[in-house]
């Protein structure tokens, strides 16, 4: 019956404020986990599990800002060759006095708190692997170094409870032996490695992106485009233009690059490991976590892989949904 006050019917659809949760964790579907699992698995669809541990190779954490607070459980630092080296609970040794890599840690733990921004898997536990300097660049020998320690973990034996799960790059150069035998050291342990394709608009992905072990991670903006210095044939692609996140000192701010793009994808991981031990399931194996993460990528660009794209957008929750099924 026609009402004269009555100018059409609508669904009431619910409004997200894009305040604390921003655009690029609706983008890949994070916020979905957390609602449809915190209720069943509590913390652990928010990243958390006693033993799952994300090592973020950068310039250091600044672990005393207000929005990663308890974070960071652990620091490994290896610069200059190796010859400034420390592994232990000693924070400082790896504080971030750059910017990158607390923009990065933000990226995939900023905690859920009301204020501030919230990262992917906002009660994942880090830790810190200094191997950039405070210039933001560093040597091969020292990232190899990284990425063999954390894989160890802080009982110095790979293969236990205290190993990195997952080691997040946001970082890439030249290829080089020394490193690929360290990527193929974490793999054969179960880490999963994944990392930054580059910015150079190259053809093919930066090293250690461009090993088959290592989860290769290229950028899309808001608008699903891939800009032009993201390097190409990524395996998937993540938000990775003006992306939001944290900055020492307690500061916010926006960066872009391949850098940001890449711990979205690490920070799924997390949460696909989470759930699956909380689950009562053993962890996924780096090769299975890989065709999960492409295989439920949403697809854009051309059907099926191309060349910009790579198999597609990065989805958390049909990879966490699957993942929970294999």
């Amino acid at each position: 019956m026609k009402k004269p006050f009555v100018r059409f019917i609508e669904e009431d659809r619910e409004v997200k404020h894009h305040g604390e949760v921003q655009w690029n964790i609706y983008m890949i579907y994070a916020d979905e986990v957390w609602s449809t699992y915190s209720s069943i698995y509590g913390d652990a669809a928010y990243g958390y599990y006693s033993t799952i541990q994300v090592a973020v190779l950068d310039t250091g954490i600044d672990y005393s800002h207000s929005d990663l607070q308890g974070a960071v459980k652990y620091c490994i630092m290896s610069l200059n060759n190796g010859r400034s080296f420390y592994k232990g609970t000693d924070l400082s040794k790896c504080r971030d006095r750059n910017g990158h890599g607390t923009h990065v840690a933000g990226i995939i733990a900023a905690r859920l708190n009301g204020y501030g921004v919230a990262g992917v898997a906002p009660k994942a536990q880090l830790y810190a692997v200094k191997v950039l300097s405070d210039s933001g660049s560093g040597y091969i020998s020292d990232i190899a170094k990284g990425i063999i320690e954390a894989t160890k973990g802080p009982d110095g034996v790979p293969g236990t409870a205290d190993d990195a799960d997952v080691i997040s790059m946001s970082l890439g150069g030249s290829g080089s032996s020394t490193l690929y035998d360290a990527v193929k050291y974490a793999y054969s342990y179960g880490v999963v490695l994944v990392a930054a394709t580059g910015n150079e608009g190259a053809s093919s992905p930066s090293c250690p992106a461009c090993y088959p072990e290592v989860i290769a991670v290229g950028a899309v903006d808001i608008n699903y485009n891939v800009p032009s210095w993201s390097n190409r044939q990524p395996d998937v692609v993540a938000p990775g233009v003006n992306i939001y996140s944290t900055l020492p000192g307690g500061k916010y701010g926006s960066m872009s690059g391949t850098s940001m793009a890449c711990p979205h994808v690490s920070g799924v991981v997390a949460l696909m490991q989470a759930l699956r031990l909380v689950a009562g399931k053993p962890k996924l194996s780096p090769s299975t976590v890989e065709y999960l993460i492409t295989a439920t990528a949403i697809d854009l660009g051309a059907s099926g892989y191309d060349y910009l794209y790579g198999y597609g957008l990065v989805d958390a929750y049909y990879a966490v949904y699957n993942g929970l099924r294999v």
